[in-house]
């Protein structure tokens, strides 16, 4: 089977008239839809499942008035347009290969409103462009649903919600126990067992004495009300599991509003507060070393070129003074020197180089001349001591060198803090009101309440069906036992012995099928896990029981691992390997069509289905996805594989849903 086109009109959030091209070919063989949440990605899938099924689409819908409301309330409706449609239609064209050909099917059903709630609906076939001749108007339906059985679709249309349910519902054993029976078409094995059931009772009841036909009719009595209670408890469940997923949607969109108006940050609200005191403090105290530095040295230091000439006057004031010191020390060493040659005896005066007095005027000047010789002439404008000419100095080289050097990285720590402030800021701006908030946390409080209160409920629903499950099926056999005991008097009636033979054939055969079901189902769960895990270093086993459909996982050293010890990541990779397992084991060449598969899986399992599962899933995928779970990325790993791409936009000033070329505009093509 292949999808060629999909047409919409007025159908939920798409208004107006919408034809959707599907056609695929070869390796080409995904077309993919990318839609914010609230699109319209999910309406496409049921949209798919109501025109084929009809009120069979949702268990939800069992009752007449149900599937006409429902009906009813999926006919587009504009809050700004005066004049509301009342007529929908939904429309299919697919390709089915036959013995003979390949023949084009066109379904199409419509609903109209008429006689102000009464809803009239119609549904027509077509094959290669003519009505369909050899199968009754009246058999139109039955038709589509046995090229396509509703129990087996359920294998290939699916959301992100049944990959939830198998993947973390308590109920996978009978979700499983009913996807083989669908497959292998079990249930008409079952039922022609009980129809022959019946037959040998009412034999039975024939030739049996009044008591024993007495006991028998009890049984037969408790075994229909107990189907009839059962049939009731598990459309109670059934609606219960509705509102579950009903209540969990509308949780997803009152955690979506939050988001929108702010919700989350408000979470982070104390947090930047924090922050921002933090911050604040810190840049307080750089300031406050800052303002330190400008009470004390600071300014010497924008002054470079004075405190240069102060060092230069203040060396040589230094220099001029020590010089000063030693022609003082000299002249007073000269001093005594001369007065001692005047003073000498008279015999060494005597001597002419002393007596005579033009050589000591000589040596006279010529000491004079030496005291003058190395003089340093400097203004002394300071007169500074040696300790605070030193102290001096030494400031001068902190303020011209250390504290620059400080500044610049208290400067630097100032500015990083400044940045991280206006940062914090923009998000606490961005904090909406506590009067906005408020009303929407204690709604989606209220929402995840009810939905606690409503899985519970289905919970103990859904215990209260198997509880009464084990009941019937001890009362049927009991009701066996007791019918295998009558039939056991009435040795000469062949018929009795013939449909005793054929339910003990018919039972061994579903036995011997289902086991080989399992065992194929087992290989395929295996390869699949195994190949979708990132874990390749230690291959796993998936194993089913034939009976209980209890599923175990097997590691590499044959240690059982319960599914709660999966992580949550591997509980999704089982669910999609075990609906893909049984997609390949019905060996139907069915359409896949996934919606939001993505949405709970971390990097390294979206990857891996992008590269392994959505071009092999089928010969035609069709994948409804967000941007976050297909993003560029992975949009250009699948794009060899891709035949074509669209955009759902909801458009909110026409209220409506348009469908456009191109995965999200173009942006990754």
């Amino acid at each position: 089977m292949l999808l060629r086109k999909l047409s919409l009109t007025n159908f939920g959030t798409y208004g107006g008239q919408q034809s959707i091209d599907l056609r695929t070919s070869g390796a080409s063989n995904i077309v993919l839809f990318g839609g914010k949440n609230g699109a319209g990605k999910s309406t496409l899938l049921e949209a798919i499942r109501l025109c084929f099924y009809g009120h069979l689409s949702d268990r939800a819908l069992f009752s007449r008035d149900k599937y006409e409301r429902y009906l009813d309330e999926r006919v587009h409706r504009d809050p700004r347009s005066v004049i509301q449609p009342r007529f929908a239609a939904i429309g299919i064209e697919f390709e089915y290969g036959e013995q003979d050909a390949t023949h084009v099917y066109e379904v199409t059903r419509s609903w109209e409103r008429k006689n102000g709630s009464k809803v009239v609906e119609l549904f027509e076939l077509s094959k290669d462009g003519r009505p369909v001749t050899d199968v009754s108007a009246d058999h139109w339906q039955d038709f589509v649903r046995d090229l396509i059985p509703p129990g087996v679709s359920d294998l290939f249309f699916f959301d992100g919600e049944r990959i939830q349910h198998l993947a973390e519902g308590a109920q996978d054993q009978q979700t499983l126990s009913e996807a083989v029976k669908n497959l292998l078409g079990a249930d008409l094995i079952e039922r022609l067992h009980a129809d022959l059931g019946i037959y040998r009772s009412n034999l039975t009841k024939l030739q049996s004495r009044p008591d024993d036909s007495a006991a028998l009719e009890a049984l037969e009595q408790k075994v229909r009300l107990t189907t009839e209670r059962l049939i009731s408890l598990e459309q109670e469940a059934a609606q219960l599991d509705s509102t579950v997923l009903d209540l969990q949607a509308r949780v997803s969109a009152a955690e979506n509003e939050l988001a929108t108006w702010g919700g989350n940050l408000s979470k982070d609200k104390d947090r930047l507060q924090q922050e921002r005191t933090r911050i604040q403090a810190r840049r307080e105290m750089l300031e406050s070393q800052v303002r330190e530095h400008a009470h004390g040295l600071l300014p010497v230091a924008v002054a470079p070129r004075l405190t240069a000439a102060l060092l230069e006057q203040m060396k040589k004031e230094d220099a001029a003074l020590a010089n000063q010191h030693a022609r003082a020390a000299i002249a007073k060493s000269s001093r005594r020197f001369l007065k001692a040659v005047r003073t000498l005896p008279a015999h060494a005066r005597a001597n002419r180089t002393f007596g005579d007095t033009t050589l000591y005027k000589k040596v006279e000047a010529l000491l004079h001349d030496s005291f003058h010789m190395n003089e340093i002439e400097a203004p002394l404008i300071h007169s500074l001591s040696a300790d605070d000419a030193a102290q001096i100095a030494t400031w001068i080289k902190r303020a011209t060198q250390e504290i620059p050097a400080e500044l610049r990285k208290l400067a630097k720590e100032l500015e990083d803090l400044y940045r991280k402030q206006q940062q914090v800021e923009r998000g606490l701006s961005r904090v909406p009101s506590e009067d906005v908030v408020r009303p929407l946390l204690d709604q989606l409080t209220a929402r995840h309440k009810e939905l606690a209160n409503r899985v519970a409920a289905a919970t103990a629903k859904h215990d209260e069906v198997a509880g009464l499950r084990r009941e019937l099926d001890d009362l049927v056999s009991d009701c066996r036992k007791l019918t295998n005991v009558l039939a056991s008097r009435i040795t000469k009636m062949d018929s009795m012995e013939r449909a005793s033979r054929i339910q003990n054939a018919l039972g061994e055969y579903k036995q011997v099928l289902i086991e080989k079901k399992i065992h194929d189902l087992e290989d395929a769960a295996s390869e699949y896990f195994n190949l979708l895990s990132h874990k390749h270093e230690s291959p796993r086993k998936v194993t089913i029981h034939p009976v209980m459909f209890e599923v175990s996982i097997l590691d590499d050293q044959g240690r059982a691992i319960r599914k709660q010890e999966l992580s949550a990541g591997e509980k999704q990779i089982y669910a999609v390997s075990m609906l893909w397992a049984l997609a390949r084991v019905s060996g139907r060449p069915l359409p896949m069509i996934i919606d939001t598969p993505l949405a709970r899986l971390d990097g390294d399992h979206r990857s891996l289905l992008s590269q392994h599962y959505f071009p092999k899933a089928s010969h035609q995928v069709l994948i409804l996805s967000t941007d976050t779970e297909i993003d560029e990325q992975r949009f250009a790993a699948l794009r060899p594989a891709i035949a074509r791409s669209y955009e759902l936009t909801f458009l909110p000033e026409h209220s409506r849903t348009e469908v456009r070329s191109g995965y999200f505009r173009g942006a990754h093509q």
